[in-house]
């Protein structure tokens, strides 16, 4: 049961907090699901040209004895996809809305814990992560005003 469970957390709980999407669009907060999708590509991005730059084995990788679960992920590391994204995502909600953002940064960090739990993932790797997606989040909320007036004035320039 526990690594039924961890295997879920490690994996799949990161597309439960993505649903919120949804949510949002429901609600017509368009401005927040633009800065979430926003945050949480360029956090992607920035771990995939981490990964090719710094090349870190998994920890299953360097102690087979480590892993909970058979693992089909081969590359970087360095530094976790998991909690950079849950963690732009999470940031990106709690940047705006404290109370209900408080949920999502719980979230992420049992995402990132169940990243660690099964050798998927160091210690390093999540806490990189959360601070990539945190880092990522934050500015986008507070740049995105100023895009949001460039593509005015550069809509109405067009017209």
């Amino acid at each position: 049961m526990y690594v039924l469970a961890v295997r879920f957390i490690s994996e799949y709980l990161i597309y439960i907090l993505l649903l919120s999407l949804p949510y949002y669009l429901w609600k017509r907060n368009f401005k927040l699901v633009i800065q979430i999708v926003l945050a949480v590509v360029i956090a992607d991005l920035i771990r995939k040209i981490a990964g090719h730059i710094w090349f870190e084995p998994r920890p299953f990788m360097a102690n087979p004895k480590v892993l909970l679960y058979p693992a089909m992920e081969k590359d970087s590391s360095f530094f976790s996809g998991h909690a950079a994204i849950s963690f732009a995502l999470a940031g990106s909600i709690f940047w705006q809305k404290k109370k209900t953002g408080k949920w999502f940064i719980l979230g992420a960090i049992v995402v990132a814990i169940g990243r660690v739990l099964p050798g998927m993932h160091y210690f390093h790797d999540v806490v990189i992560g959360a601070a990539v997606g945190l880092s990522v989040s934050y500015l986008i909320v507070r740049l995105y005003p100023r895009l949001e007036n460039k593509f005015r004035q550069l809509q109405l320039s067009w017209s």
